[in-house]
């Protein structure tokens, strides 16, 4: 990885430098290894050679091979469905509850309770899944200069835990690289301080499975939606209520209408008659 000395080269390649990219010949092609560091650089490498022995595995400057993925092995996490209820339960009022901890290192995460692999974090190799109770360190970055991050390597915290209050210093907040640039940083100041790996960032799929947000564990999904309980029942109760005040008013219409003119139509119309003869007739002169 290229060694830059200072923030201020970080933003100047962020800032004046846009196109960036690498050409390889015959005599110097591309690896797998070197063509997935130069992406990881924020460089675009172009494929010059006329040969190659390059593999089709997609390569991100954030995502490691093969990720985002749960683990293989099933003794190292629970079921879909079990992480969704113990993370991300709902309860009867339709309010979400989140397990946490308000003191560092006091949940098991070799206990099969306290697995879900639902976070995000950053390792040597790029972002991978990890156990949301973990207790690993979490990326700070600056509010306002993206390429400045900071890391308390003295304090390690479940992933949840780095949303709360007084948690990263002030004018940095618990962030993400959203640039290759700084990816590059974050992974430049975690070799620099001689943090260790992994790293919490502020992505989780958490609401939805597969979908990636940032913005904490009660981040809304954009592609997809989720309905509790309570949001079911505010979406439903107008059209039910509207529903049942109209058949309330058919029920009255139908079965306890008392309008003469439609209990006895005939008799009414034919007492009407009479009264208006009895009222307008006269008698004629004799012819």
């Amino acid at each position: 990885m290229t060694d830059y000395a200072s923030l201020d080269e970080f933003d100047d390649l962020a800032l004046n430098q846009h196109s960036r990219f690498i050409v390889d010949d015959n005599d110097h092609e591309f690896t797998n290894d070197s063509f997935a560091d130069y992406v990881r650089c924020g460089l675009s490498p172009i494929l010059n050679s006329t040969k190659y022995d390059l593999s089709n595995t997609p390569v991100f400057w954030s995502w490691a091979v093969d990720q985002p993925r749960q683990p293989t092995d099933s003794s190292d996490y629970d079921s879909d469905e079990e992480n969704d209820d113990k993370l991300y339960g709902y309860s009867d009022d339709g309010n979400s509850s989140i397990a946490s901890n308000d003191t560092d290192n006091t949940n098991d995460p070799s206990d099969p309770r306290q697995r879900a692999y639902k976070c995000v974090a950053v390792f040597p190799d790029g972002w991978k899944l990890a156990n949301c109770y973990g207790s690993y360190n979490y990326a700070c970055k600056h509010k306002s200069s993206p390429n400045d991050w900071f890391i308390n390597a003295d304090r390690h915290k479940e992933y949840f835990e780095a949303y709360k209050k007084g948690t990263c210093p002030e004018e940095y907040s618990f962030g993400v690289p959203r640039l290759s640039i700084e990816m590059l940083s974050l992974l430049h100041y975690i070799d620099q301080k001689n943090i260790s790996y992994p790293v919490w960032i502020d992505v989780n799929d958490v609401t939805v499975t597969d979908c990636f947000v940032s913005g904490g564990p009660y981040a809304e999904c954009p592609y997809q939606k989720t309905i509790t309980r309570l949001t079911l029942a505010k979406l439903v109760a107008p059209s039910f209520i509207v529903a049942v005040f109209i058949l309330s008013l058919w029920f009255l219409e139908k079965f306890l209408r008392v309008n003469p003119v439609q209990t006895n139509r005939k008799r009414h119309w034919k007492r009407v008659i009479n009264e208006y003869y009895k009222d307008h007739d006269y008698e004629g002169v004799p012819s």
